[in-house]
């Protein structure tokens, strides 16, 4: 059974908290050995996140790339969004407000944040995913978890 975990982020959260979020959890599903696809809501924010991943902690570098670029092997996380070429892996962690239109069944991470659209967005999505037999984890994350 595919598996989606949905962590919920306080509601005022400024942009570095919320990357600091992203950061762990890519470190956790990079330890755990796991493929990563960082779907981002479009290419300005994967180039962020790829920033974002290259500035990590020194002790935990995150192999990763741009699903666009030019690769002999695949490093252990690949950013695409919408447009790009997809892809498959393992863990897909979703930062855009939509789920793929072919969402395969895999572990699925899920950011709970933003304004009451977007978290009603994701509640439905919430709802979407039990009514296709995934099943569903709710993550509060507080300071200092992930």
């Amino acid at each position: 059974m595919p598996e989606a975990t949905f962590y919920s982020l306080p509601e005022a959260v400024d942009t570095a908290l919320r990357q600091s979020y992203i950061l762990r959890i890519v470190e956790k599903t990079q330890a755990q050995g796991l493929s990563l696809l960082l779907r981002c809501q479009d290419r300005d924010e994967a180039l962020r996140m790829d920033e974002l991943l290259w500035g990590g902690r020194p002790e935990s570098f995150i192999a990763h790339a741009l699903v666009d670029e030019e690769l002999g092997k695949a490093p252990p996380v690949l950013i695409t969004w919408p447009q790009a070429r997809q892809t498959r892996a393992a863990v897909l962690f979703n930062l855009a407000e939509d789920l793929p239109p072919d969402l395969p069944p895999c572990r699925l991470l899920l950011l709970v944040e933003g304004d009451a659209t977007m978290r009603a967005r994701r509640r439905e999505q919430w709802k979407w995913l039990k009514a296709h037999h995934w099943h569903v984890l709710n993550h509060p994350l507080k300071a200092g978890t992930a």
